[in-house]
């Protein structure tokens, strides 16, 4: 079990070009290894704008302050 947490602060809109954009990242990973050979991870993770502007697409037409992704890694070794 991992986490992780990340901060932009990017009040004068620089890295962004969005204006007050500040953003963060929060991710959590559970691993498992069941067997010598097999490695599986899943990954959730959340990207929040705490600042005025929606950066994130929702849909073809809306915008959002969030979004939230999952990824799944499977690796198998040969020995």
């Amino acid at each position: 079990l991992g986490a992780r947490g990340e901060f932009l602060g990017d009040i004068d809109g620089r890295l962004t070009a969005r204006g007050d954009n500040s953003l963060s990242e929060a991710t959590l990973t559970i691993e498992a290894a069941p067997s010598e050979n097999l490695i599986v991870r899943l990954d959730n993770r959340g990207d929040f704008a705490l600042g005025n502007a929606s950066p994130f697409s929702r849909g073809s037409r809306e915008k959002a302050k969030q979004q939230f992704t999952s990824t799944l890694g499977v690796v198998v070794t040969t020995k």
